[in-house]
């Protein structure tokens, strides 16, 4: 099985930043050259920008399984992102692989916390890497502008997937990891 990242795909259109014509077609080209039964597609969210219906239709039509991490985009209900055929929709999401305690999410989250729950226990979040999308290829000063409370808690666990740097293509979760272990991470600061 082969796990592939995709987020930002704002499929149908998008505004404020810049795109090549025809890049809602040229995404789901590269999926359907990536896709089959042995694979698993995460989007981080943000799926499209208008017609919801049939670009989500477009996209879990494909081979494989599709889970759905939602977008500060994605602003329909979590049954009908299932109803429409996503097998996982949720806010964020955890995985152990690879050696490493993976979050993911479309907005960047705290990676390190500590908190006692309502019994009393002290519990702690560590995760290594925190995949997410959300900041697309803006530079550290515009995200510091653009959302300042977001950019304090980033760190060199961040890894921002941005669709516009990979050619509107997914990318494996081995490659994201390889990266990141080997020091050419994505993160914004």
């Amino acid at each position: 099985m082969e796990i592939y990242i995709i987020t930002d795909t704002h499929l149908g259109g998008i505004k404020h930043i810049e795109r090549l014509a025809g890049f809602s077609e040229k995404i789901i080209k590269n999926l359907k050259n990536v896709l089959n039964d042995n694979t698993v597609l995460i989007h981080l969210g943000d799926v499209s920008f208008g017609d919801d219906e049939d670009w989500t239709t477009q996209i879990t039509s494909l081979p494989g399984k599709k889970w759905l991490i939602l977008g500060n985009h994605d602003k329909r209900t979590l049954s009908w992102y299932i109803e429409k055929g996503w097998d996982f929709v949720g806010e964020s999401m955890s995985l152990k692989m690879f050696g490493k305690n993976i979050l993911f999410s479309h907005i960047p989250m705290i990676t390190d916390a500590f908190f006692m729950d309502p019994n009393g226990h002290f519990l702690r979040y560590n995760y290594d890497i925190n995949i997410h999308g959300h900041f697309h290829n803006f530079g550290a000063d515009r995200v510091k502008e653009m959302e300042p409370e977001i950019y304090k808690i980033l760190n060199k666990k961040h890894y921002l997937v941005c669709l516009e740097d990979l050619n509107y293509q997914p990318i494996k979760l081995k490659r994201i990891i390889e990266n990141f272990n080997n020091g050419k991470g994505s993160s914004i600061i």
